[in-house]
């Protein structure tokens, strides 16, 4: 009998397990299909934004590169990093942002920024090609999850009988 109460809990406990995972994995596509809308949205808003001119600053690293640029609206200074909307993680990916970190320190660019929050601001006016694929990742693993999440239960009544029909322990008689 103890055995049986022991084998319910194990299951217990690695069901529970499973379940945080799923919640995880359903969170984190969550996340990216957030992340990956609203950038498309600034995209699209970004195309109507008034143009000024900005200073790039290249900075090099025993590692990486690190830009920013410079840029001025109604006599205030704002500093901004980002090159286009929909980056995500690592930037020296990007062929944009390759593009213009390989220009010279001091250059002048255009700097795109929002009319109504100036600090907002991009280089380019568009999504990062390719960042369709991190709304697909979003949604396989939200919908995976969700699929998942569901048919647990399912599988911890299946699991059950068993569990119950595993054989006790036969220990020898001396």
């Amino acid at each position: 009998m103890k055995s049986m109460s022991k084998n319910r809990r194990s299951y217990f406990d690695r069901f529970l397990l499973v379940r945080i995972a799923l919640i995880a994995l359903m969170v984190f596509g969550a996340f990216l299909i957030y992340f990956q809308t609203t950038a498309l949205i600034r995209a699209r808003q970004s195309v109507s934004w008034p143009r000024t001119t900005g200073v790039l600053s290249v900075e090099v690293g025993q590692y990486r590169k690190t830009l920013s640029y410079q840029y001025s609206v109604d006599g205030v200074t704002y500093t901004a990093d980002r090159v286009i909307f929909g980056e995500l993680g690592n930037r020296v990916r990007s062929k944009e942002w390759t593009a213009v970190s390989d220009s010279p320190n001091g250059s002048e660019l255009a700097v795109y920024y929002n009319a109504d929050n100036p600090e907002e601001s991009t280089l380019f006016t568009e999504l990062l090609s390719g960042s369709w694929f991190h709304f697909l990742l979003g949604s396989v693993f939200l919908l995976a999850g969700s699929i998942l999440m569901i048919l647990l239960p399912g599988s911890k009544r299946i699991a059950e009988p068993f569990a119950a029909e595993q054989p006790a322990k036969r220990t020898s008689i001396p």
